[in-house]
Order: C-alpha cells, then sequence, then structure tokens
C-alpha cells in the first residue's frame, strides 16, 4: 500500500487533533474552518486560542470563511446567557465570523 509521505501533492500539517494531511495547492480549495464551543458556561483560554488559530487559517487563505457553530447537543448543561458571553467574546478579542449566529 503506497504511503502518504510519499506523495508529492500532500504535505503534513498539524492541527488541534494531531497530525493530518493536506493537499500543497491552495488555488483550487478554500478552507472553511469552524469554533464549535458549547453554551454550558464560559469559554476558556484554549477554546479561544482554537477560535483564533482557525481565524487566522482562514484569513490567510483567499476566500477562507470561518464559521461559529454552537454546540447545543447537550441540553441538560444549557446556561441562560452562555451564547451571548461566546459571542461578546469573539467580538471582545475581534474574531469575526464569516457565518454562524452571530455574523456580526
Amino acid at each position: 500500500m503506497p504511503s502518504l509521505r510519499n506523495c508529492p501533492l500532500l504535505r503534513p500539517v498539524s492541527n488541534s487533533v494531531g497530525r493530518a494531511w493536506c493537499s500543497t495547492s491552495t488555488d483550487t480549495v478554500a478552507p472553511r474552518v469552524r469554533f464549535a464551543p458549547s453554551p454550558t458556561g464560559f469559554v476558556h483560554l484554549g477554546g479561544l486560542r482554537t477560535a483564533f488559530y482557525n481565524y487566522l487559517f482562514a484569513r490567510k487563505h483567499p476566500n477562507g470563511r470561518f464559521v461559529l457553530r454552537i454546540e447545543d447537543t447537550d441540553q441538560e448543561r444549557v446556561v441562560t446567557g452562555s451564547l451571548e458571553q461566546i459571542i461578546d467574546t469573539l467580538k471582545w478579542s475581534r474574531l469575526e465570523p464569516d457565518e454562524g449566529p452571530c455574523a456580526y
């Protein structure tokens, strides 16, 4: 079985999960990255860091998109006002999503 390491069209990249393989050609594909916090409280520093890296990655590429997607699957732990707090934190840090509940 051929290895991805020997493919001239792919290069290794690091992301929040680990290593992945990414095409070296960015002319044809515009990245669409997301920040998906759960509205169960305040945004912590690690989450804001992830949003910041995703935002920079999207802005680095032409037509890149930064998406805010609220993960509301854990309805029992939802905290009233946390969605507004997430939006306010992103505004404060000047991370403007292109899509999402608050594409301001």
